[in-house]
């Protein structure tokens, strides 16, 4: 029987003396670095949790396989962790961080893209800007569906133009109420 060659049966200590003996033995953890002795019992639970040699799967989920001893340095340089946008305080993984900027935050600054000098909080404020109150916004004559060929002016020379061309377009709108169907070029 397996008993009776050696005292083992299927790898396990039938004498509870002997394996108490065995498991006093003193080892040092097998870890590089670690060198940490201990009984052999107690390898088992070193390694399980104060064993900081041990690898471990990243907590950021980025896959990358830490040492325990280096997971903090890693943790604060790893490119999945979580970081807070100082603009409009969501979570979002570091390495989408200028992504979360230009196309998902709502209070990221953006200049004018006509650079009349203004920044403005998020993508949403940057168009109402440059849609109703940019300077340097080129707009149409509101007479131009009359015939004004002044058609593209910065909207900070609007005002000037409407006044300057009152004459001619109070003519286009005496003209186009002469001749109702007659179409004009733009």
């Amino acid at each position: 029987s397996a008993a009776g060659r050696g005292g083992l049966t299927a790898g396990v200590f039938n004498d509870l003396a002997t394996e108490r003996e065995v498991q006093q033995l003193t080892v040092r953890c097998p870890r590089t670095g670690c060198g940490a002795a201990m009984e052999l019992g107690g390898l088992r639970s070193h390694l399980a949790t104060a064993c900081q040699f041990v690898e471990e799967l990243c907590p950021e989920q980025c896959q990358s396989r830490i040492r325990r001893c280096d997971l903090a340095a890693h943790r604060a340089a790893c490119r999945e962790r979580q970081v807070a946008c100082v603009f409009c305080s969501a979570s979002v993984p570091y390495r989408q961080l200028n992504f979360h900027y230009l196309f998902g935050c709502s209070n990221f600054p953006m200049p004018c893209p006509h650079r009349c000098g203004r920044v403005l909080a998020g993508h949403q404020r940057l168009h109402e800007h440059v849609d109703r109150a940019c300077p340097l916004t080129l707009v149409l004559c509101p007479f131009a569906s009359f015939g004004c060929p002044a058609a593209n002016r910065h909207r900070r020379d609007l005002g000037r133009h409407v006044a300057e061309a009152h004459s001619y377009h109070l003519q286009l709108l005496w003209q186009q109420q002469q001749h109702p169907h007659q179409q004009h070029q733009q």
